[in-house]
Order: structure tokens, then sequence, then C-alpha cells
């Protein structure tokens, strides 16, 4: 943990590719992966969704397939219209 760094068992590029399969995402960035403890690991990302803002329910199922899938357990999205109003 002292280290840092994404968790060897994750690999970033397959979440992206994951992210930016569901239905809206247009664009992920801005991804950061860490370990919380020796068991349990955080996700930050900023994903780009022009159209309407996505519901609660979309938000969910999609952490919900990240925690199955990548055993990531604490995910925070910012959602942003365009990539260029990403600082």
């Amino acid at each position: 943990l002292l280290m840092g760094g994404v968790p060897k068992k994750i690999n970033p590029d397959l979440v992206i590719q994951f992210l930016e399969k569901q239905n809206g995402i247009q664009d992920v960035h801005s991804l950061h992966i860490w370990a919380l403890s020796t068991t349990e690991n955080m996700m930050v990302a900023h994903l780009v969704i022009p159209g309407e803002h996505p519901t609660d329910q979309f938000l969910a199922s999609v952490k919900h397939e990240i925690t199955h899938l990548f055993s990531i357990k604490n995910i925070v999205f910012q959602i942003e219209k365009s990539r260029s109003g990403c600082n």
C-alpha cells in the first residue's frame, strides 16, 4: 500500500474498455484506481455522457458490474457533457 499505484490484478485498460461499451458513455478519462487496503480498491473516473444525465439506476448498474468484474467496491464518477469541460 505504501508504494501506491494500480493494484496488480486490475488492468485499467480493461476498465476503460468496459465503460466505453456502456450505452451513452462517449469517453472515459482521468481514471484513477488504487488500493484502500489489502482487500478493498477504489476508482475515480470522468465519464463523458453528452445526452441526458444518466439515471441513478444506470450508474448503480455500471458500478455493480465493475465491482463484480474488477473487484473495485468504492467507485466515484464525475459526469461531463463534453471532454472540453474537464481542465
